[in-house]
């Protein structure tokens, strides 16, 4: 009985362990900002990218991507296929600003 019951145990601790693991990897974020131009104005219909995941700007300049995993991702502001910006970001909660001007 002792050993079946440790036996349990350890399977036990070792799938709540592996759950752990495996939320810890699937946090995801909801990014979203405005991207604005040297002149401070919207940076209207520009690609934006972060983790493989694309949106475009609005009239307004602003951005909403979903599902961008936690941790250290690229940040690339696009148009016409020549890459406008381009910085590292840092994803720490379920949702974050980011704001950018492009040089």
């Amino acid at each position: 009985m002792y050993v079946l019951f440790s036996r349990q145990a350890w399977l036990f601790g070792i799938g709540l362990l592996l759950i752990a693991v495996l939320q810890a990897q699937a946090r995801t974020s909801t990014v979203f900002g405005v991207i604005t131009r040297q002149n401070n104005q919207p940076a209207t219909r520009v690609l934006v990218s972060i983790a493989r995941r694309i949106t475009y700007t609005d009239d307004g300049g602003r951005y909403r991507i979903d599902g961008v995993p936690f941790g250290s991702q690229e940040m690339l502001v696009s148009s016409q296929g020549r890459v406008l910006l381009r910085v590292a970001v840092n994803i720490t909660s379920n949702a974050q600003r980011i704001d950018k001007r492009m040089p």
